[in-house]
């Protein structure tokens, strides 16, 4: 089996406006349609693989350099394309959805699923939802607890600093000490507001 071509689809998806906040986000979001590519390596068996190109990152140029080195490999050399491109300085972001794409010829081409090819260290895993930077306290309570009652172990939760130890007071009172809770903080906090955000989410047993 061999490489025989590559490609990339960009697909149009509807981004709706969220409401934004200054003390979390200062970047403006676009709305309305915006782009998102599906990079497709084929191969002369007919197996193709897929991967989304999650940063939009595969432009041209890009491209044609990947195509110049794997059009006519094998694509079971992953390790050797992978470290090919990276000596070519292909961003990280294509070099990653290339992986992925190859991941996918290979589970294909030989009726397994991914996990079993890397080692199957376990066969199910506990699974765990993640919200979005929702407006109100009460919207995060009702999330957690429909996340609750739909059976999923654990919440993740993202909060602008502002009410951030309020929401994650309210969503353990909400859930009890049995369900999974973590906190997303990113890069919003000054290292006083990680420190006392640490305190207290170490208080209320969060992961």
């Amino acid at each position: 089996m061999k490489i025989k071509d590559v490609r990339c689809e960009v697909y149009l998806r509807e981004q709706r406006p969220r409401r934004m906040e200054k003390d979390f986000y200062n970047v403006k979001r676009p709305v309305g349609k915006i782009p998102f590519t599906i990079l497709r390596i084929i191969t002369d068996d007919g197996i193709e693989g897929f991967a989304f190109d999650a940063q939009n990152i595969l432009n041209e140029k890009t491209i044609n350099t990947i195509k110049g080195e794997i059009i006519g490999r094998d694509p079971f050399d992953r390790e050797w394309i992978w470290q090919r491109l990276w000596g070519l300085q292909v961003p990280v972001g294509a070099l990653s959805a290339v992986d992925v794409a190859l991941w996918d010829i290979a589970g294909k081409a030989l009726g397994q699923p991914i996990y079993k090819l890397m080692g199957a260290y376990r066969d199910k895993i506990k699974i765990y939802a993640t919200s979005y930077w929702l407006p109100t306290v009460q919207d995060y309570v009702d999330e957690a607890l429909d996340c609750q009652r739909r059976g999923i172990a654990g919440y993740k939760i993202h909060v602008r600093p502002s009410i951030a130890i309020e929401v994650c007071r309210a969503v353990r009172k909400a859930v009890g000490d049995n369900m999974i809770l973590i906190l997303d903080s990113r890069h919003y906090y000054s290292r006083e507001q990680a420190l006392r955000m640490g305190k207290e989410v170490e208080k209320l047993n969060f992961y």
